[in-house]
C-alpha cells in the first residue's frame, strides 16, 4: 500500500527542500498523466484500426485489449490518487509549520513582556531602597543614581502603554507615582535647607543670611545631584522647584520693604527705593558665588528671579504711591 508519507520521508531529507521541489513534482506528475492519456489514446486508435484493418482479430483477442484498457485506467487512477495524497500531506505540513511559527513570535513576545516586567520590577524596587536609604542609616540619597533609574523606569513603562489597564502591570505604575512625589518631597525639603541667602534689610544696608554657612558648599553639591533627579521627573518637577526656590529667596526683600513699619523705619520710601536693588543685586552675587553649578545652565534661574522680583517691585510701589 502507497503510503505518501514514508514515499516524501525517503525522497526528501528536509520540509525545506521538499517545499522547494514541490511545484516541480506536481508539474512533473501533470506531465507524467498527460503522457500516459497520450499513449491509452494512441494504443486505442491503433488496436481499433488492426481490428478494422484485420479480418483475423479474434474475440478474445478483443476482450483482452478491453481489459488492458481497464487496468491502464485504473493505474492512472491511482498514479492521480497518490499525486493528491502527496498533495494533501505537504499542504498540512505546511500549515503545521506556519502554526509553529506563530507560536513561535508569540513565544518570544510574552517572554520579552516578562522581561521588562522583571526589570521594571527591579528598577523600581533599587528606587525604593535609594529614597529609603536616608531613613535606614543616615546616609544621603543617591539623586544621580535616583535619576538614571527614573529615565530606565519611564522608558520601560512606554513599553507597558498598551496594557495599563492589566493590574499586575497598574500595580509598579502607581508604586512608581508615589516613589516620584517621596523623591520630590525630598529634594523640596534640600532646597529648604538653603535657607535665606540674603537675609532681611535692617536699615543700615547691612543684611544677615546664610551666605556664610560652612555646609553651604557640601549641600550645593547635594542640590547638584537633586537637579538630575528633578530633569528625569520632568519640565513639570523642574519649574515648579526653580520657582519654590525664587519665592524663598524673595521672602526677606517682602519683609524687609513690604510691612508698613519699613516706611516708618525710611527704608522703604520711595526716596530709598535703590536699596531695593541693592539688596536684590546681593542676592544675585551670593546666588552666582554658591549655585553657578547647581542649576543646569538651561534652567532661567536669574529671569526668574528678576521676574520675580520686578513683580514684587512693582506690587509695593504701588501701595507706597498710596500710602
Amino acid at each position: 500500500m502507497f503510503d505518501p508519507v514514508t514515499f516524501l520521508n525517503q525522497h526528501f531529507k528536509s520540509e525545506a527542500q521538499l517545499q522547494a521541489i514541490l511545484p516541480e513534482l506536481r508539474t512533473a506528475v501533470s506531465m507524467r498523466i498527460e503522457t500516459l492519456d497520450k499513449s491509452i489514446s494512441t494504443c486505442i486508435n491503433d488496436a481499433a484500426m488492426n481490428v478494422e484493418c484485420s479480418s483475423q482479430v479474434s474475440e478474445d483477442t478483443a476482450k483482452e485489449l478491453s481489459r488492458n484498457v481497464l487496468r491502464l485506467k485504473g493505474k492512472i487512477s491511482a498514479i492521480q490518487s497518490k499525486a493528491s495524497a502527496s498533495e494533501r500531506a505537504v499542504q498540512e505540513i505546511t500549515n503545521e509549520m506556519q502554526k509553529l511559527d506563530l507560536a513561535k513570535g508569540h513565544l518570544q513576545r510574552t517572554i520579552t513582556t516578562l522581561k521588562r516586567l522583571h526589570m521594571l520590577t527591579s528598577a523600581t524596587q533599587r528606587l525604593k531602597n535609594a529614597l529609603d536609604v536616608e531613613d535606614d542609616d543616615g546616609a544621603e540619597i543617591q539623586f544621580r543614581e535616583a535619576a538614571n533609574l527614573l529615565d530606565a523606569i519611564d522608558l520601560l513603562l512606554g513599553h507597558f502603554e498598551a496594557y495599563k489597564g492589566i493590574a499586575k502591570v497598574a500595580e509598579p505604575r502607581t508604586e512608581v507615582e508615589s516613589l516620584k512625589k517621596k523623591l520630590v518631597d525630598r529634594i523640596e525639603r534640600d532646597f529648604r535647607r538653603v535657607g535665606e541667602l540674603v537675609g532681611e534689610e535692617d536699615g543700615t544696608g547691612e543684611t544677615d543670611g546664610v551666605d556664610d554657612n560652612i555646609g553651604l558648599p557640601h549641600l550645593c553639591e547635594t542640590l547638584t545631584e537633586a537637579c538630575f533627579a528633578l530633569e528625569a521627573l520632568g519640565q513639570g518637577a523642574c519649574k515648579r522647584q526653580l520657582s519654590a526656590f525664587c519665592v524663598d529667596q524673595l521672602a526677606p526683600y517682602r519683609r524687609s520693604f513690604g510691612k508698613k513699619k519699613s516706611y516708618v523705619e525710611n527704608i522703604g520710601g520711595l526716596d530709598q527705593i535703590d536699596r531695593r536693588f541693592v539688596w536684590f543685586r546681593k542676592l544675585l552675587r551670593v546666588i552666582d558665588k554658591h549655585f553657578s553649578k547647581v542649576f543646569p545652565n538651561n534652567w532661567p534661574i536669574h529671569y526668574k528671579l528678576t521676574n520675580l522680583f520686578l513683580i514684587q517691585v512693582c506690587r509695593i510701589t504701588r501701595v507706597l504711591w498710596h500710602f
